[in-house]
């Protein structure tokens, strides 16, 4: 399959000019407070009042399931195509195993009760370990419990991982990572007491972020060792989501942050609303969801980067890209000054397209970029002229 390269204008920088978004408010049929975002076997959003949202169309409507229980449901994981557990307070954890047709509570969990999870994470059919409020954790196997874990007194808020190799975060900057599936638990240090309220786990990095606007980051070793990140924001952040170096965290007051290279920095999204946002997911590095208070679901396409911004009068017209999405190539299409460069700079900074563009008489200029041989990635743009410079994103994904 050819690379597609995605371009999204991020802004024409004026000052005064107000912030637009690229957030869209969905629909949710709801004002009960929304919890997780889970996109297998569909997608998936777990909320208050025992909430349970599916979407079969990828998050054009969000029709209710009936469930069987009232409870607030905090977490929701897929293990497989048909399989799902959800979680959340009073002990509570439901399956399906038919794709969501219908759902089942077990009926006795050993561990101390109640008590309430708050998250689920697995890798296999039928396999998942639970993560709950003062430092216990619990595993299931093809349907069979194994004896839960004591871990600590801090309340686990969110874990991840494989099954041989889990992360938990939770309460007061605890942090704990097995590598035998739970027969031993280590302690690496987090550097800080802020509540550690949301965690990404991959074999190659994982993060965590908090309150006060706290970010941290592993390198390569699978939670033992983290490093704090500089979020931009003193929000309580509540989630946090990579797609290769292409990262989001969302929090209290609407707040969504995004980084481009890596989490070296961070820039504070526009949104349209103020409501706590407690979960973000992407499908991939531009196609990103956020769920929250009071029924909020939001959606971008295009990484939370606004198509265009600002005073375009003087470019003759907005740029353009046909086709966008992309197969190997697209058309960059724009009018105004009579002469320019367009510069493409890879994550690290590196230059890999510095091309001068013509116009040609009052015509609009189309440059042709080939895109086959760039990796996929994130890359800034700029368009510069003598006196205009606009700055965009671009999206290469296989």
């Amino acid at each position: 399959m050819g690379r597609t390269l995605c371009f999204i204008w991020a802004c024409m920088t004026q000052i005064g000019l107000p912030a637009q978004s690229a957030w869209s408010i969905v629909p949710s049929g709801t004002t009960a407070d929304l919890y997780s975002f889970n996109s297998k076997p569909k997608y998936v959003i777990t909320g208050d009042s025992g909430i349970v949202l599916v979407s079969d169309d990828l998050g054009v409507t969000w029709p209710m399931l009936p469930v069987v229980t009232t409870l607030c449901l905090k977490d929701s994981k897929s293990a497989s195509s048909h399989d799902c557990f959800v979680v959340g307070d009073d002990t509570m954890i439901l399956f399906s195993r038919d794709s969501l047709q219908s759902w089942a509570s077990y009926g006795s969990i050993p561990g101390p009760s109640p008590l309430s999870f708050n998250a689920v994470a697995g890798d296999l059919d039928s396999n998942a370990r639970f993560f709950a409020d003062s430092g216990f954790t619990l595993r299931i196997y093809d349907n069979v419990w194994y004896t839960g874990n004591l871990i600590g007194t801090e309340d686990l808020l969110d874990g991840n991982g494989t099954m041989d190799t889990m992360i938990t975060c939770g309460t007061n900057g605890f942090i704990a990572q097995t590598a035998d599936d739970g027969g031993s638990w280590s302690y690496p240090v987090s550097g800080t007491l802020e509540d550690l309220n949301g965690l990404y786990f991959s074999t190659s990095r994982s993060l965590i972020c908090g309150n006060n606007g706290t970010i941290l980051t592993d390198f390569g070793t699978l939670g033992l060792n983290w490093s704090p990140l500089n979020s931009g924001t003193t929000e309580d952040l509540n989630a946090i989501y990579a797609f290769g170096d292409t990262l989001f965290a969302c929090g209290n007051g609407g707040t969504i942050i995004n980084s481009l290279n890596g989490g070296l920095s961070w820039t504070i999204q526009s949104t349209p609303i103020t409501s706590d946002l407690n979960d973000i997911y992407c499908v991939s590095s531009s196609d990103c969801w956020a769920v929250g208070d009071s029924g909020i679901i939001l959606h971008t396409t295009t990484s939370g980067i606004p198509l265009s911004h600002g005073d375009h009068s003087m470019w003759g017209s907005v740029p353009q890209l046909i086709p966008n999405p992309c197969h190997d190539r697209t058309e960059l299409r724009y009018g105004g000054p009579s002469s320019g460069r367009v510069i493409v700079a890879d994550g690290s900074g590196r230059i890999v397209l510095d091309q001068a563009v013509m116009r040609e008489g009052d015509n609009v200029t189309v440059l042709e970029i080939d895109t086959r041989w760039l990796s996929a990635g994130v890359y800034s743009v700029t368009l510069t002229s003598s006196s205009l410079r606009s700055v965009s994103m671009l999206v290469v994904e296989n």
